[in-house]
């Protein structure tokens, strides 16, 4: 449904980014959710949201593609530039991330066209913007706050993830409904769905995923960190800073953060906040369509984003 980032890299290369082109070919990796099925899944909301409407999944290519390249550059200033996994300096980071823009911007003027009409191209194209704009704000505080409190790290989530999908899952019905009731309720299904994704990226990174090391490992601040030093007391909070420090050198204190992270209850309240946003998610959809109308698509996908959050599997320590 989405145009192939081979698409994309050809953009790019004919604005004469050959390195930048090459560069992402090389660093993306999103091998976990590819496995998974979360990345082709995520993909397909901005088309879910427009059937579901009851226009044609096709008109979103555009929509999706240019939303695709958004993803990415967040996904490689978050992955990459939090983890440094790759050894690439922060500056070409940072022009990897940006040179996704103007292809995201390419693929939205080429693929809209007279059969959505003027004033809806100019309205994606506005939000676009708009959204981009959210996105960067919430991505330099996730980037400079090195110790965020639970508050801040829900801050960041809303105006990354949640905004991320807010935007394709408002673009979708865009292109089906000039209803502003029906695309501002679309826009609340996909906040909450982007929430359910990043507490889901959260509660998975306190464990190794295939060869990528754990967020413990990087010692990231993630929601569960967040949540557990906020809850325990001064002498042990002290401990599990001390613990994610060394965690960077030695695997034991990884495993010892973890420890505390789970006993301070960060997989319960977690758990909790992934119910509520789904909920939630569940309401914006009801109030959106119709009864009679077909939302299986999107329970699914809801129920999928769910999923993806595992903090029960007895498998992990």
């Amino acid at each position: 449904m989405s145009v192939p980032l081979e698409h994309v890299f050809a953009i790019l290369e004919r604005q004469s980014a050959e390195v930048i082109a090459q560069a992402l070919r090389n660093i993306l990796d999103l091998s976990v959710k590819n496995d998974s099925g979360l990345y082709n899944l995520y993909l397909s909301l901005p088309g879910l949201c427009c059937k579901t409407l009851g226009g044609d999944p096709e008109l979103a290519t555009g929509v999706t593609s240019a939303w695709e390249n958004l993803y990415l550059g967040a996904y490689l200033l978050d992955t990459v530039a939090d983890e440094g996994e790759f050894g690439t300096d922060l500056g070409l980071i940072v022009t990897l991330s940006i040179s996704c823009i103007p292809a995201a911007r390419m693929l939205l003027l080429e693929h809209l066209n007279s059969e959505q009409g003027i004033e809806t191209c100019n309205n994606i194209l506005k939000d676009f913007d708009r959204a981009l704009l959210k996105v960067c704000v919430g991505q330099v505080k996730d980037l400079t706050e090195q110790e965020p409190t639970l508050e801040k790290c829900w801050e960041i989530a809303s105006e990354n993830t949640g905004e991320i999908f807010a935007l394709a899952a408002r673009s979708g019905a865009r292109l089906c409904s000039e209803n502003p009731k029906v695309i501002s309720l679309f826009s609340d299904l996909g906040w909450h769905l982007g929430h359910l994704v990043q507490i889901g990226d959260d509660v998975n990174g306190l464990w190794l995923q295939d060869e990528t090391r754990s967020d413990l490992a990087y010692g990231k601040w993630t929601l569960p960190v967040s949540y557990a030093m906020l809850v325990l007391p001064p002498p042990k909070q002290e401990r599990l800073k001390e613990y994610l420090d060394l965690a960077k050198r030695d695997q034991y204190f990884e495993v010892a953060a973890r420890r505390m992270i789970i006993e301070a209850g960060a997989l319960f309240y977690l758990a909790a906040e992934a119910d509520r946003h789904r909920q939630l998610a569940l309401k914006a959809l009801a109030d959106a369509i119709p009864a009679t109308t077909d939302r299986q698509d999107l329970l699914d996908f809801i129920n999928l984003a769910m999923m993806w959050i595992t903090p029960n599997d007895s498998t992990k320590r």
